[in-house]
């Protein structure tokens, strides 16, 4: 697909080009794309903080991707004012690409059902923008099956700026999940339609991934919405206090899909990258150590395996400017307590590493650290 078609994609309602992103600073139009598949029992309260917004002028769109449960009933009294689109399931990416054809906003945002936005986000984004920014993102407070938490979605300070290069060197920057993120529609007019097959149920990685080769991404490094852990989320590794092995493998596939993204758009312009990018980042360490530990039996080899793996991700620590230097220290002593550990104690250090909301008392105050 060339430029031309991908601009058709997300048409212009207006009939002229943006390059700013933000052709209206006073009072962009902004959409908000509500993604929705069997969460019956969340969508509501999704549309709710997405109508809710203090920001008046904005567009609520919301994609029911097949759903099979009460969904579909729910939204049907939200027709008067909201866009409903109906559609069979084909995931994540279809139904961003579905919402996108028919936005008409200059900013937009995805929101995932299972999650919320404060009623302040949008205005709070609008007022912090600016015209070169492709991206802006914000934290997200962890809600969990006993209601709202004090623990937020990243745990580090969210990148912003020119990230690009962080990018070609570690494949990583620190980024928000998919409901705390606005973006340019003029950057998104060159990337969409998202590749669908490739990016089923991880749309988000996409746009992320490609946000900085297009320009600076900006931060709020405070919460402007909720981020809902429960046992049906696709992004829970842990559920019913047990390690989800099935979960962890899925997310390195990801990340093997984002290291290829982002080798095939820095070939694309001709730039420079590390051939160790994402797999020498210490949070793609933490996933195969992890998988490692969980999928292998004992013996000497697993041990040296596991060394190998802690020492190259402590390594990876130390160099991350992402980190406190306690945080630094509390990620060396997890890798190590993994790969030396006994089984069950060692199991519960990578729970730890992954559980959103621990219902121990300590693991809970380890988490916050």
């Amino acid at each position: 697909m060339n430029e031309s078609e991908q601009v058709d994609t997300l048409s212009n309602p207006s009939g002229r080009s943006s390059t700013s992103g933000t052709p209206h600073l006073f009072s962009p139009k902004i959409s908000i794309i509500i993604n929705n598949f069997n969460y019956g029992s969340f969508v509501e309260a999704a549309v709710d903080s997405a109508l809710g917004q203090t920001y008046q002028n904005v567009e609520v769109i919301v994609v029911d991707d097949g759903s099979t449960d009460e969904s579909r009933e729910i939204l049907k009294k939200y027709d008067t004012r909201t866009r409903i689109i109906l559609k069979e399931n084909r995931g994540q990416a279809s139904a961003f690409n579905a919402g996108c054809r028919v936005a008409t906003g200059q900013l937009i945002a995805f929101l995932d059902s299972d999650d919320a936005l404060f009623p302040e986000a949008i205005e709070t984004v609008v007022n912090a923008w600016k015209p070169e920014i492709v991206k802006m993102q914000f934290l997200l407070q962890v809600l969990g099956p006993d209601g709202s938490t004090d623990f937020v979605m990243p745990r580090a300070r969210l990148s912003e700026g020119d990230v690009l290069e962080r990018l070609l060197k570690t494949g990583r920057y620190v980024t928000s999940p998919t409901s705390g993120n606005v973006f340019a529609r003029s950057f998104l007019q060159r990337i969409f339609p998202i590749p669908e097959e490739e990016w089923e149920q991880t749309g988000d990685g996409y746009i992320n991934n490609c946000a900085p080769f297009y320009g600076p991404v900006a931060a709020i490094q405070r919460p402007l919405g909720y981020y809902r852990v429960h046992g049906n989320s696709m992004s829970s590794a842990v559920n019913g206090g047990f390690v989800d092995l099935k979960q962890l493998e899925k997310l390195m596939r990801h990340a093997y899909l984002e290291k290829s993204l982002i080798e095939t758009l820095a070939q694309n312009r001709g730039l420079k990258f590390s051939p160790s990018l994402v797999v020498s980042h210490w949070m793609h360490l933490k996933l195969s150590l992890s998988v490692y530990r969980l999928k292998t039996r004992p013996g000497l080899h697993r041990t040296k395996v596991l060394l190998q793996s802690a020492l190259a991700m402590a390594a990876s620590v130390m160099r991350s400017d992402e980190l406190t230097p306690f945080v630094k220290i509390q990620h060396t002593v997890w890798a190590v307590g993994v790969a030396v550990l006994p089984d069950v104690a060692a199991h519960t250090f990578i729970r730890l590493a992954f559980d959103h909301v621990p219902q121990s008392r300590i693991l809970g105050i380890l988490r916050r650290t």
